[in-house]
């Protein structure tokens, strides 16, 4: 990754954090109000404000929806893989078609976890990878129709495809 790519995926993360309950957030140094929009800003939400639950998105390595132990399991690659999708020699607009019904597929299905393995690319300008698919399908996999169905995304074992693959954590049917 370079510095932008980065900066932007740490934007993305701190952008989904959410404080932790009976803490006070980090003062801010006083703001002169200049402008009733300088007030309203800073104001908290009300108990009577609904709150919106928005999926964090999926970064590789980050487990949240599962408990420690299979978390961990996910991770280490300890868990069987139960289906696979290989998108070498698709196109793009292929590949992205091809991964909604293969997802949508595993989970009719009731399997958990999934293989999806792009391809490492092939080495460009000074050895440096330049796989299309590799960089375009965790973004891909934030996008809402896919991220619903999906708790978790790790890179893959080297056995399974390493730099190459990802596993997915599918979420239950119901």
């Amino acid at each position: 990754m370079n510095r932008d790519e980065d900066n932007a995926l740490w934007s993305q993360v701190t952008r989904s954090v959410t404080p932790l309950r009976n803490r006070s957030p980090v003062a801010e140094p006083p703001v002169e109000p200049e402008s009733p929009a300088v007030t309203t800003r800073h104001r908290q939400p009300t108990q009577s404000t609904p709150r919106k639950a928005v999926a964090r998105p999926l970064v590789p390595g980050v487990v949240d929806g599962l408990d420690r132990r299979q978390a961990d399991r996910f991770r280490r690659g300890q868990l069987a893989i139960e289906n696979r999708l290989d998108l070498h020699g698709f196109t793009q607009r292929d590949a992205h078609a091809e991964l909604q019904a293969f997802l949508a597929h595993s989970q009719e299905q009731r399997h958990r976890v999934v293989l999806l393995i792009t391809g490492k690319g092939q080495r460009g300008p000074l050895e440096e990878r330049t796989g299309v698919l590799r960089r375009l399908v965790p973004e891909w996999l934030n996008e809402p129709s896919m991220r619903r169905r999906i708790v978790a995304l790790a890179p893959a074992r080297p056995q399974h495809g390493g730099d190459g693959a990802y596993c997915l954590y599918l979420k239950k049917l119901r």
